[in-house]
């Protein structure tokens, strides 16, 4: 126990274990900055995240949107998806000549996972 209180102490030993634990935080929590696609407000937004994920991981992907939507309701994760304006833009399959979001990636396959 004294061995740890002596190198708590040490400056330089202070140093390299914060840059230790970041390390290790960065490899457990990977940074998800550039997946910040949701919500969707807006169709080119759409297009936009449809276009980030074709160079992402999969698992990546699909842990950012659990952590987005994390064990809600449906009428609540939609508003965690999408804004207003877009629910009003889009339906599954594109019947009366809505976008179909069946054709993106994102929803006929991460969003299933």
């Amino acid at each position: 126990m004294w061995i740890l209180t002596a190198l708590s102490q040490n400056k330089e030993f202070r140093i390299i274990s914060s840059l230790l634990l970041e390390a290790i935080g960065k490899t457990l929590r990977p940074s998800r900055i550039d997946l910040q696609f949701l919500p969707i407000n807006s169709m080119v937004k759409l297009d936009s995240a449809e276009e980030l994920i074709k160079n992402k991981p999969e698992s990546e992907v699909i842990s950012y949107i659990k952590f987005r939507i994390n064990n809600i309701k449906l009428e609540k994760a939609l508003t965690k998806i999408f804004d207003d304006n877009v629910l009003l833009k889009i339906n599954w399959g594109g019947s009366k000549n809505i976008t179909a979001i069946n054709r993106y990636r994102l929803f006929n396959f991460f969003f299933f996972e």
